[in-house]
């Protein structure tokens, strides 16, 4: 089982990394695939999923719950680490992101999908809704510029959240779900095709941005920050999922999978833009997405 799941993504990543180490693709040309993937064939395939779920039956207060709380202690708890180590406060928020925000998506998603199957996508979609709005909602209060007012912050938080094509393609297939819309024939068709490219193509991106990330990247402040993302989050989501929440074990084994996800590219972007930490984050992300072979392994070991 861990064979079966964990090397074939660990195949198409490395093609992605591969190739562009050898220039098969420059760097413009992979942030233009990038693009591609990020901004349609993702979205195709949240909105596919939801739009065909039955959203209502499926949201469950408990599975929220208990992974929006772990996350809640979780970045509290690596902040305050961050503080006592005498880090400015925006410092802080920014490594407290690098070690609580998942790869949902590249990595996590096909994880689940490979050992729960298809028919559980629009339930890890369900989560990870709030996952960007909860993140950098609560780091963008403390990376907010000195002279920014409370509703200029609050503007560039929403304008960062509800414009991520993510957010925007789960909230409209849920849309269609609740008020019972189907979809056209010659709507569902091309969402389809473009749909059935999502995984591999945001496996191969993940790939290739590794290689471009690399040479910015600090490795020796990243190496605390990805095992407590990779090993710390997902056992206090276990924790609460198994003795707080209660929940079943397919969506403890959803949870855990998620929160022990390497650190998405997303929080590489939001420290760059803010100019702090980008070093550290890079490495994260970089370090977090090796080692998470490895801790993927571990989990499905644990739960399965």
């Amino acid at each position: 089982m861990l064979s079966s799941t964990i090397f074939p993504l660990l195949i198409v990543i490395s093609l992605g990394y591969i190739t562009t180490k050898f220039k098969y693709f420059d760097e413009a040309g992979i942030k233009a695939i990038t693009r591609l993937f990020f901004y349609i064939c993702i979205p195709a395939l949240l909105f596919s999923h939801m739009a065909k779920a039955d959203v209502l039956h499926i949201a469950n207060t408990d599975v929220l719950l208990a992974f929006y709380a772990s996350m809640t202690v979780s970045f509290g708890l690596y902040f305050i680490l961050c503080r006592y180590i005498k880090r400015t406060k925006a410092e802080s928020a920014v490594s407290a992101l690098g070690a609580n925000y998942s790869n949902v998506l590249l990595v996590g998603l096909p994880v689940i999908l490979i050992v729960l199957g298809k028919e559980w996508a629009a339930e890890v979609f369900v989560v990870i809704l709030f996952h960007s709005l909860y993140s950098f909602t609560v780091t963008y209060f403390f990376v907010a510029e000195r002279g920014d007012t409370a509703l200029l912050t609050i503007v560039k938080i929403a304008r960062s959240v509800f414009c991520n094509p993510v957010v925007l393609s789960i909230s409209l297939g849920a849309m269609f779900s609740v008020l019972n819309i189907p979809l056209p024939d010659v709507v569902e068709t091309p969402v389809e095709l473009l749909s059935s490219s999502a995984i591999a193509g945001g496996l191969f991106v993940l790939g290739a941005n590794l290689y471009l990330l690399q040479d910015k990247c600090n490795f020796n402040t990243s190496i605390v920050q990805s095992l407590f993302k990779l090993f710390v989050l997902p056992a206090i989501v276990y924790f609460a999922a198994t003795h707080i929440w209660l929940v079943d074990n397919e969506h403890r084994f959803i949870l855990v999978i998620l929160a022990g996800s390497p650190v998405g590219v997303n929080a590489y972007l939001l420290a760059h833009n803010s100019k702090i930490l980008e070093a550290e984050i890079a490495g994260s992300v970089f370090i977090s997405t090796v080692l998470s072979m490895f801790s993927f392994s571990f989990w499905l070991a644990v739960l399965l």
